[in-house]
């Protein structure tokens, strides 16, 4: 038997409210950034033009240190996948020391 609609979007509701919020801190960075509530996630650091920097996986860690210490200055985007889908990118910006 099927559930109804309203049970099925309730349930979807639940789980959008459970979930929290994907933190990228701080920014602007020097040396590494943290990403938090992205457990078993991969990323991808790429520049402007699209050139992929850095990718990984994140662990089972709630709050990942990622080393972006031999990144130039600039500005870069940090993408979170989820089940093989973007989940969010973030809009990065180095400065080194």
């Amino acid at each position: 038997m099927a559930q109804k609609p309203e049970t099925k979007a309730l349930e979807t509701l639940a789980l959008q409210i459970q979930t929290p919020p994907v933190l990228v801190y701080p920014n602007p960075v020097q040396d590494f950034i943290y990403i938090s509530n992205a457990v078993r996630c991969p990323y991808m650091l790429r520049d402007i033009t699209g050139n992929v920097l850095l990718q990984g996986s994140i662990g089972d860690e709630i709050h990942y240190k990622l080393d972006i210490g031999n990144v130039q200055s600039g500005c870069y985007f940090l993408s979170i996948y989820e089940n093989q889908s973007l989940k969010k990118t973030f809009k990065i910006i180095v400065q080194n020391k």
